[in-house]
């Protein structure tokens, strides 16, 4: 019986991570097995409609798809908090004349050089990402179903980014899921810097992601896709803490581009996001001029592990926006705060539901 199981367990984990099953066509990349309540979320997540009440559950991940889940993790995180250390080594010891060196940073170089050939929807709905959302007992509370208007884009406004917005990251493969209601044709805005950095790059764009650029959005939005941002930008990596739930609220730039576009924005707030990971920055100042964060992050263990925090995503109301080309402050500002309202309103109605929240206020930073 011990090898049998033995034998299962490393099936499992070879079919979870094998890259052949990124090749199959998206409309066969997922199969779920019969004992799965859902075929479009795979029993990742749970889900609820317009109360805490749980509709779907979820299993919890077994032994090896924990370890599996941590062991990705690592390797994901810890190529971002090494990388760059490892890549100036190999080049030094390149220099120096040792061949090992000069490879690995050869392989760097060509990563970095390698175009990403647009969104993979095998790896966005990868099965490997389904223990990850186990790995942090990830539970999706949206209004009751039908809560978009058909037929057209949105905006969804993520807060808080944190150290890494984990929860909009495990979101983007739901977008599409019936049960979920989030729309299908959903991109995710993020950093340009982060289609520069090797192996980071190509996880971006086979997720969907586009730069957060204000031209290339507003492109996106007219071809009838919706867009999940990250409003508070770089700096929302240094304003909250695992001690201190705070926002970084002066940056309005979504929500001209929203009524630039027409587009109604709709807030996400992730509790527990800021749980995940810690964040030891160096220079702020200095981060917002390069557009990325310098300082070091860490979780388990003080590695670059994400502790499994719970997430709790909540999708709040959409928020009509009337079309104007060039909208004044005042109008920017009314929706900015409608926007704030909302994210405070998410916050007081759910925080029970992370213990290290409780008791917690939400705070803005204007």
């Amino acid at each position: 019986m011990a090898g049998s199981a033995r034998v299962e367990i490393l099936s499992w984990a070879m079919d979870c991570l094998r890259l052949d099953a990124l090749t199959r066509p998206a409309s066969v990349a997922i199969k779920a097995p019969a004992s799965e309540a859902l075929m479009s979320t795979r029993g990742s997540v749970a889900i609820s409609y317009g109360s805490d009440k749980v509709t779907v559950q979820p299993r919890s991940n077994n032994t090896a798809e924990e370890v599996v889940a941590a062991a990705s993790m690592f390797l994901l995180f810890g190529w971002v908090f090494f990388g760059p250390w490892l890549t100036l080594a190999s080049l030094y010891l390149a220099l120096c004349g040792y061949r090992i060196a000069l490879l690995f940073f050869t392989a760097v170089v060509g990563a970095a050089l390698l175009p990403a050939q647009g969104e993979w929807p095998a790896f966005r709905n990868w099965p490997l990402f389904d223990t990850w959302r186990r790995y942090h007992r990830m539970h999706l509370i949206v209004p009751p179903l039908p809560y978009l208007k058909e037929g057209r884009s949105h905006l969804f406004a993520h807060f808080p980014h944190a150290t890494f917005p984990m929860g909009a990251w495990l979101s983007m493969p739901l977008c599409g899921a019936p049960e979920t209601g989030l729309p299908a044709r959903t991109k995710g805005a993020v950093a340009s810097i982060l289609f520069r950095l090797p192996v980071v790059s190509q996880f971006f764009t086979w997720m969907g992601c586009l730069p957060a650029g204000r031209h290339t959005m507003l492109a996106a939005l007219a071809r009838g896709e919706s867009l999940g941002v990250m409003p508070e930008g770089i700096a929302g990596i240094f304003t909250a803490t695992r001690h201190r739930e705070r926002i970084y609220a002066r940056h309005k730039g979504y929500a001209r581009l929203a009524i630039q576009a027409g587009t109604d924005v709709v807030p996400v707030y992730h509790l527990g996001q800021t749980q995940v990971l810690s964040y030891a920055p160096l220079s702020p100042t200095l981060s917002r001029k390069i557009k990325t964060a310098c300082g070091f992050f860490y979780g388990r263990f003080f590695l670059p592990l994400p502790h499994p925090a719970q997430i709790v995503s909540v999708v709040g109301a959409p928020i009509a926006v009337v079309q104007r080309d060039e909208p004044t402050q005042a109008e920017v500002d009314a929706l900015h705060a409608q926007v704030l309202a909302g994210l405070q309103s998410i916050f007081e109605a759910h925080k029970h539901l992370v213990p290290a929240l409780a008791g917690k206020t939400l705070e803005t930073l204007m």
